[in-house]
């Protein structure tokens, strides 16, 4: 693909995120934008925001966990039930918006779903994690996107996007911009039926 489509998509990608909810990654010396607003439902089809596929394979990760406790990896996590990882920045409005209802849930689903935060430590920094972290009381792993491999392997266009990947490591939905309380409760009942199937 040309430069100049790669960047046509990437922009409309991103006005389109603006659009939906969603915290717009910082492209060379562009401001950062964020709006607050109810977004869709967590889609169940491909998602060219994103770059990943409903369907396909998740790609795999290798990150720092928050508070210096060793590096996970997305090979660790499979096989163990389904998945939720919620890609997001401390200074990002509609990330800060869902974080209250995503740790309720976390907590909710604990044993049934797991949940991990990928901080996109490149984009931000590891002490706004940590501010995060302690302002909203999350409970769950936290890792450290520092180099932006999460970031360009996802190929995220903004904050939050959240992924529901099952136990075998194939991803079932992905949603960009920031889930309502319905939105997420749905995605977490998602996520369990996956336990059980």
């Amino acid at each position: 693909m040309s430069l100049k489509k790669r960047y046509t998509a990437l922009m409309g990608a991103a006005c389109g995120l603006l659009l939906l909810g969603g915290c717009g990654i910082p492209l060379g010396n562009a401001e950062t934008s964020s709006t607050t607003g109810a977004t869709s439902a967590p889609s169940n089809t491909a998602s060219t925001a994103t770059g990943v596929t409903v369907g396909a394979n998740a790609p795999g990760f290798s990150l720092q966990e928050l508070g210096g406790k060793g590096e996970v990896s997305l090979k660790q996590l499979l096989g163990k039930g389904p998945i939720i990882l919620n890609a997001w920045a401390s200074w990002c409005g509609p990330c800060q918006q869902e974080e209250p209802e995503l740790t309720a849930l976390a907590k909710q689903y604990a044993g049934k779903v797991t949940v991990i935060g990928i901080n996109m430590t490149a984009e931000d920094s590891v002490s706004g994690a940590k501010q995060f972290v302690s302002k909203y009381h999350v409970s769950y792993p936290i890792l450290l996107d520092s180099a932006g491999t999460f970031l360009n392997k996802y190929q995220l266009v903004g904050f939050p996007t959240t992924f529901l990947i099952n136990g075998a490591g194939k991803i079932q939905a992905v949603h960009v911009g920031s889930l309502t309380k319905s939105q997420m409760q749905r995605l977490f009942e998602q996520a369990a039926k996956e336990t059980t199937a």
